[in-house]
């Protein structure tokens, strides 16, 4: 496969597909070298919608803050839909008013109105005076998956087939949701798609719709 200018599709580019809802959403791709290049700018195909968005962002190897400058300096003001880590909450500290309106999908944004978020992200804060993140809740998940398997076979870690099997159907409720596993041992959480929105004096990823139980398996 080539691009619109003829270059084959490669190590050095970044490319995203998003198929939410009826959209298949082409992206932006990026030449990674110095990030100085954005060719082309896809906007509309495959899209239902009679107002395309620009679909972008690469992967966590793009810097966020050089994409959404250059696009703003070539004059591109069409949302832009990307992957989760294109709006980190430590980026959208460096974009502020520039990260507005980034839409983007991840299993986890630290104002989920979940009980177990509730009483995380303030916790989180307190300790290490950062918001949490999708990386924040992944460590956390984790570790809590390992506790909850040790006290399902009373302690007995030494006995390691039943600890794996205790591990393998721990479920409980984390940050995000529930906390399952599917049969190849992948985690099974919701997405969420997300839109950047200030919230007093902080920018924040907004749930505005979500992709329940999503496994390894999933398919639109």
């Amino acid at each position: 496969m080539r691009d619109s200018s003829g270059n084959p599709y490669g190590a050095n580019t970044a490319t995203l597909v998003i198929i939410f809802r009826g959209w298949a959403l082409e992206s932006v791709l990026v030449r990674r070298p110095g990030y100085a290049h954005l060719f082309p700018l896809h906007s509309g195909h495959g899209c239902r919608s009679s107002s395309p968005r620009l679909k972008g962002g690469g992967d966590r190897t793009t810097h966020p803050v050089r994409v959404v400058t250059q696009l703003k300096e070539y004059g591109v003001r069409k949302p832009i839909i990307s992957q989760g880590a294109f709006t980190a909450n430590h980026v959208l500290d460096s974009l502020k008013d520039g990260a507005l309106g980034i839409l983007t999908a991840k299993h986890y944004s630290n104002v989920l109105e979940t009980s177990e978020n509730r009483r995380f992200d303030p916790a989180f804060l307190n300790k290490h005076k950062v918001r949490p993140d999708a990386w924040s809740e992944q460590a956390y998940v984790g570790v809590k998956a390992v506790g909850e398997a040790i006290k399902a076979i009373g302690g007995r870690v030494e006995e390691r087939q039943r600890f794996l099997d205790a591990l393998r159907k721990a479920k409980f409720e984390g940050p995000a949701g529930s906390v399952s596993f599917d049969e190849n041992q992948q985690r099974v959480f919701d997405v969420y798609i997300r839109k950047v929105e200030k919230s007093g004096n902080d920018y924040v990823n907004r749930v505005v719709d979500k992709i329940p139980n999503v496994s390894q398996g999933w398919s639109p």
